[in-house]
């Protein structure tokens, strides 16, 4: 019916020095070790700009493949995010 079903949360870089896009911030997180640390940043900070924006449609939320190798860590955090922001539906994608 045209109405706004979800939203997909997508992170883009804000450092002067550094990329915009996030395959470049993945590639620079990749070749020093970090790149579950920057899909779980980029995932937090998107739940809370939801959350504090008042999203009421639910959000996909998109995972680094690497996420997958610990499933136990990625659901406990996907549990905290729950805990944190029990306002926000939350969906994903690996």
């Amino acid at each position: 019916d045209g109405s706004l079903y979800a939203l997909e949360a997508l992170g883009r870089g804000t450092h002067p020095a550094l990329s915009h896009s996030p395959l470049h911030l993945f590639q620079i997180a990749a070749d020093i070790g970090v790149s579950v640390a920057l899909s779980k940043a980029f995932r937090h900070a998107a739940v809370s700009l939801a959350s504090s924006g008042g999203v009421q449609v639910p959000l996909f939320l998109n995972t680094h493949p690497e996420e997958v190798n610990n499933t136990a860590a990625l659901m406990d955090d996907f549990r905290l995010l729950r805990q944190r922001f029990p306002a926000v539906a939350l969906a994903g994608n690996a």
